[in-house]
């Protein structure tokens, strides 16, 4: 889920003047929280623009941070937890066979299709 999230960014407002990584920001100003930036931060992951399955993902901010996080996230993690231990099992390899397409939404991301080939056990 770090490598590509459901919800792309966010805009909100500064309530209140601040500084932020060298930048001025004042009260008032919009800002957009760039999930997808944000979860390959180089100051937070190593080899941020690697895919690793292994990598730990508890920074990650895919599924938000503090009042504003994703109230399914329990339920997607636990989903996704027991697709993959379902599938992986079932499979003798499993590789990609096309062009990914993602979504065209601004807001919600993800891909469109994602073609395969495979084989089963």
């Amino acid at each position: 889920m770090r490598w590509t999230t459901p919800v792309q960014h966010l805009m909100r407002t500064a309530t209140a003047d601040t500084e932020l990584g060298g930048q001025r920001i004042s009260k008032g100003d919009w800002l957009m929280l760039c999930y997808l930036s944000g979860n390959r931060d180089e100051e937070v992951f190593d080899e941020s623009d690697r895919f690793r399955v292994d990598r730990d993902i508890e920074r990650s901010i895919t599924f938000g941070h503090g009042v504003h996080i994703c109230l399914g996230q329990h339920l997607a993690r636990v989903e996704m937890r027991i697709f993959f231990e379902e599938l992986l099992p079932r499979l003798d390899w499993i590789e990609i066979d096309g062009e990914p397409r993602r979504s065209t939404s601004f807001f919600i991301g993800g891909p469109k299709s994602l073609p395969v080939r495979f084989k089963m056990n």
